[in-house]
């Protein structure tokens, strides 16, 4: 029977002992009761040296969170005006964004219309011409006038640019917004390709398997037991 060790991490270099019970259980064989009555107290030494590791380390530890937290509390409220600014002027810049654009977005809509205008009005003196001409008999130079572009003599729509200032920039993201679960669930119901844009709630599935236990009632779902060890040191 293979026998268990006994280590202290105070004394000892504990990783090094850890490694050692770490081999001894990774080459323990359990293939009688003899030896699941060694593992079993083999594991039971791992608890133990387990919980003494953390003891021993635990006051260092709390130092270090201590002085961690204590310097990011300071580093926070150093930064925290600065963020403030920050998003203030965010907020600013963006919105003087988002109305330079419109108005811009505006300009060249009228300016486009009045584009379409004038072209509307040299088509119809265009028109007018060629007509004039083939009364007067003069084809040729009536379909050279039908075959003019009138719309390349017209200019596109001049509008101003956006307010840039060097190192800055701004875009545009997309995010998707769920206002109708239902239509989604009967969507993905209809179109298979969908289907992935559903997440079962894994955490609450899981509760209800551990409360009932017994088969499930829900569609597509099962309930499935797993064996599992626990340990007292």
């Amino acid at each position: 029977m293979t026998q268990t060790v006994s280590l202290c991490p105070e004394r000892q270099n504990p990783q090094a002992e850890a490694m050692a019970i770490a081999q001894q259980a990774m080459s323990f064989q359990v293939c009688t009761p003899e030896t699941y009555s060694a593992a079993g107290e083999l594991l039971k030494e791992v608890k133990r040296f387990h919980k003494a590791i953390e003891t021993f380390f635990a006051p260092m530890k709390d130092a270090a969170y201590a002085t961690h937290r204590e310097i990011c509390e300071r580093c926070a409220k150093a930064l925290e005006p600065l963020k403030k600014a920050e998003n203030t002027l965010k907020a600013a810049l963006t919105a003087y964004t988002i109305a330079e654009r419109q108005k811009i977005e505006e300009e060249r809509q009228r300016a486009e219309i009045a584009r379409q205008k004038e072209i509307a009005e040299l088509e119809a003196q265009k028109q007018a011409m060629a007509e004039k001409l083939i009364a007067e008999g003069k084809t040729q130079e009536a379909e050279a006038v039908s075959n003019i572009h009138v719309a390349f003599m017209v200019d596109g729509p001049r509008t101003a640019e956006m307010t840039k200032v060097k190192g800055l920039s701004s875009r545009t993201t997309y995010r998707a917004e769920v206002y109708d679960f239902a239509a989604l669930i009967r969507g993905a119901a209809a179109w298979p390709q969908y289907e992935q844009y559903l997440m079962p709630n894994q955490k609450v599935l899981d509760a209800m398997a551990r409360g009932y236990k017994a088969s499930s009632d829900i569609p597509g779902v099962r309930f499935v037991a797993e064996e599992s060890m626990s340990v007292r040191a």
